[in-house]
Parts: structure tokens; sequence; C-alpha cells
């Protein structure tokens, strides 16, 4: 699977995330939020990629409401 930009990644993690959080599948969800956080931590780093870093950032942010409701 090719990707235009890192953005395009990041919102396909986003969007099996929340598929699989509506399924009730924790653990399929728990993937892709580990999918990302990598993404973010390994592929994000220099300073040309700041919207990009911003963007996975807001996700990882996203992700984590859930979660909280969860527990």
């Amino acid at each position: 699977m090719a990707y235009e930009t890192l953005n395009d990644f990041t919102d396909w993690c986003y969007n099996r995330f929340v598929e699989y959080n509506r399924k009730n599948k924790f653990n399929e969800a728990g993937i892709y939020h580990d999918m990302l956080k990598k993404h973010f931590d390994w592929n994000l780093k220099g300073r040309r990629l700041t919207s990009q870093r911003q963007r996975a950032k807001n996700r990882l942010r996203i992700f984590k409401k859930p979660r909280k409701r969860e527990n």
C-alpha cells in the first residue's frame, strides 16, 4: 500500500482505530494506536515534517480519549 503523504498513513491508522473501537475490538484498535505512535516517534523527526508531526500528535490525543473511558 503506497501513501502519497505521511498524513494519508496517519489518517488510515486513525480510521482503522475508530472502526475497531466501534466494533468493541479493543486489541485490534490498540495495534493501530501502537503503529501510529511508532510512526510518530521514528518517521516524523526533523523540522521539515512539522505539519505531519502535528497532525499525528493530534490523532494520538484523540486516541487517548476513548481509552480513558474504557478504564
